[in-house]
């Protein structure tokens, strides 16, 4: 009788422990170091769960690329080659709804960064606008979001999209628990509502 009551208490804490580890979020960090300098950034991080693109440009070889800046790799909107590509942006798509999202911002210097979440049906969730760059190419800020139903796709731009470019760094993102695959309809609709 003793040992069956040890063996449903290791059967029980097993079961909790796997609860606890199923319902555990991870943080996923990204610090873009290692990558060849100007390589689009596109499906890098795919195993991970994001995509990177430009929001309001469809050709995937149109994103963001690897750069330097601030002794450091960052993802950078380099390309302006064509009338839909109207401003200079790093958009983040996850295969699933975030808990959580944090990184490090750089602009060029009298520029701020503005990060604007959406959800997959396109509806901004939330906006946040750091503080002014006191000089381009260094991480000046963080910002972030916490807690916002739906994140999905996050967009990174300077207050002056048309001629500055903002760059990301040091990103860090949680999934929602027990979050499901997301189809996203397509950034050109999502950018269009903006």
């Amino acid at each position: 009788m003793l040992r069956s009551v040890h063996q449903c208490r290791c059967t029980l804490g097993a079961a909790l422990l796997s609860l606890v580890a199923a319902v555990a979020v991870q943080a996923v960090p990204i610090d873009f170091e290692g990558q060849p300098f100007l390589a689009e950034i596109g499906s890098t991080y795919t195993d991970q769960g994001v995509v990177f693109k430009n929001f309001e440009d469809a050709d995937p070889s149109d994103g963001p690329k690897f750069n330097n800046a601030a002794g450091n790799r960052v993802a950078t909107d380099l390309n302006r080659d064509g009338p839909s590509n109207t401003t200079f942006n790093v958009t983040a798509v996850f295969d699933r709804a975030l808990e959580s999202i944090s990184v490090d911002v750089l602009a060029p210097a009298s520029q701020f960064v503005i990060m604007t979440g959406f959800d997959a049906n396109g509806n901004i969730v939330g906006v946040q606008n750091s503080d002014i760059s006191p000089g381009a190419n260094i991480i000046f800020d963080t910002l972030s979001f916490a807690n916002v139903d739906g994140l999905v796709v996050v967009r990174w731009e300077t207050d002056q999209s048309t001629f500055g470019t903002a760059s990301i760094d040091n990103l860090v993102f949680s999934f929602a628990p027990n979050a499901e695959p997301v189809v996203i309809p397509g950034l050109d609709e999502v950018a269009g509502d903006t």
